[in-house]
């Protein structure tokens, strides 16, 4: 039997009492199936819409003379409240159906943070719902809040997200999940409090609950923890943790690979007759071609890697925060070409012209494999195969996307936009596969299918280019940015 947290997502639970209350129905039968396999399951769960819902109406009502002030701690402890009797409820409702005994409990929990934590001098976490630029420098020049725009969605309310140390009512947790109750715990990510000479304290923040949920796991003995943004959610959003092991299992070879091209430089093979080589390669009429067809052939090929940065904003709509989307996919680009030039030249310092031609693709194995055997070549492909399956979820993500954003612009048929329950969507995945597939199956009759595709596609993306170029210009200057 395996001990499992559940962290599922703020985000997912609805926009009201009655939407919170249905959505959690889909996600209990889930839960509920954990258990019955022979699973012992702890739950823990999000709060940022909920408990900026309940602080701001609590700030109203207080302005209003209708009631007393809610400090933001309380806030969050009404919310754990609040979402742990839905899922109570739904909880113990799905047990009753299955003929299943079982009791389950809410511990509004407290976790200990730092004071000196860097996150309270720096807000990121959105809570609340979502304004208007407008609406939030009214709402912030009112009540001091701080505002950030949210993924491109409007703007909402941060607070600080600092990092829990410590959980308060461990002891009690630990003592119904040995009672065999169904514990829901570390709700909203646990009110944060802080230690000081008087006793416990709480502080106006938001922890991040997948953090939260992973101090529960270890605290607990968890076997596993499954961190959800809504069990009923996950589709593209909760994708995201598998695409980071393609990443690890890509960018680890190849450092791996650029420090052993490091190591076995040797200046005297990478410069022979450098000045010679360059005299050749602008000549027309040699194996490499003339200057412009290898200035194109390159910048096709760059341009089509680089297309890979663009799901980056593709997807930057779906991302916590629209500034880091944006920072990130600049890094992203940086240090991309940065690997790229690296990876291209350091193999002329340990390979002669005439090796590097022979090499058969994957190239960075075959090159490794000639500077130190074929463990070097085993470890490029382990990466390459882990990662090309891991990027079948990329290659699946960023059209269908793509597709998605154009249909709720209304510039494409709206059954390409229609959502299912899991915020997925179905149709344009559907319709993505079916391309990919007749792609794949048209690689097996010609071996010119693929260049044909990235020849294509890199030709056509310098239009679009053109266009939000233009189009930027025309708005800088509209809006005199």
């Amino acid at each position: 039997m395996s001990k499992v947290v559940v962290a599922l997502g703020g985000n997912a639970l609805g926009k009201s009492p009655a939407e919170q209350l249905e959505l959690v129905k889909n996600t209990a039968s889930s839960l509920i199936g954990l258990i019955s396999t022979g699973n012992e399951v702890v739950i823990s769960h999000g709060n940022g819409p909920q408990v900026g819902q309940i602080n701001l109406g609590m700030s109203y009502a207080a302005e209003h003379g209708q009631s007393a002030a809610f400090p933001f701690p309380e806030c969050g402890a009404m919310s754990q409240g609040y979402i742990g009797y839905h899922l109570q409820q739904s909880l113990q409702n799905e047990l009753r159906k299955r003929g299943m005994t079982k009791d389950v409990a809410t511990i509004v929990t407290q976790i200990v943070v730092d004071p000196a934590d860097t996150a309270f001098q720096n807000p990121t976490k959105p809570i609340g719902a979502f304004y208007t630029r407008e609406e939030a420098d009214s709402i912030a020049e009112d009540k001091g809040y701080i505002f950030k725009e949210d993924a491109g969605r409007g703007w909402r309310q941060v607070v600080p997200s600092p990092t829990p140390k410590r959980i308060v009512e461990l002891n009690s947790i630990k003592t119904l999940i040995e009672a065999n109750e169904l514990v829901i715990a570390g709700g909203g990510g646990g009110v944060p409090v802080v230690e000081t000479e008087e006793g416990l304290k709480g502080v106006p923040a938001v922890i991040d609950k997948d953090r939260s949920s992973a101090l529960l796991a270890d605290n607990v003995g968890a076997d596993k923890l499954i961190i959800l943004t809504f069990l009923v959610n996950n589709g593209v959003e909760s994708a995201s943790f598998v695409n980071t092991i393609g990443t690890f299992c890509k960018v680890v070879p190849l450092i791996m690979f650029v420090i052993i091209c490091i190591i076995s430089f040797k200046g005297g093979m990478f410069t022979a007759d450098f000045w010679g080589r360059v005299a050749n390669n602008l000549s027309k009429g040699t194996t490499t071609g003339g200057l412009w067809p290898q200035m194109k052939g390159t910048l096709m090929t760059l341009i089509w890697v680089f297309i890979g940065v663009e799901g980056a904003s593709v997807m930057g709509s779906r991302a916590k925060s629209l500034n880091e989307a944006q920072q990130a996919t600049m890094l992203g680009f940086v240090l991309l070409l940065v690997f790229y030039m690296i990876i291209s030249i350091l193999p002329y310092g340990s390979l002669t012209r005439a090796q590097l031609a022979s090499a058969a693709q994957p190239a960075l194995g075959n090159d490794l494999k000639m500077i130190v055997g074929d463990w070097g070549m085993m470890i490029i492909n382990i990466g390459l195969i882990i990662s090309t399956i891991v990027s079948w979820l990329s290659w699946t993500m960023l059209p269908a996307e793509t597709m998605l954003l154009i249909a709720e612009d209304g510039a494409a048929p709206k059954f390409w936009g229609k959502l299912n329950s899991k915020k997925a969507p179905t149709n344009a995945l559907f319709t993505t596969a079916i391309l990919q597939t007749i792609f794949l199956f048209s690689l097996l009759f010609t071996d010119k299918a693929y260049e044909f595709c990235y020849t294509l596609a890199s030709s056509a993306i310098l239009f679009l280019y053109l266009f939000v170029g233009l189009y930027q210009m025309k708005f800088s200057r509209e809006h005199k940015e």
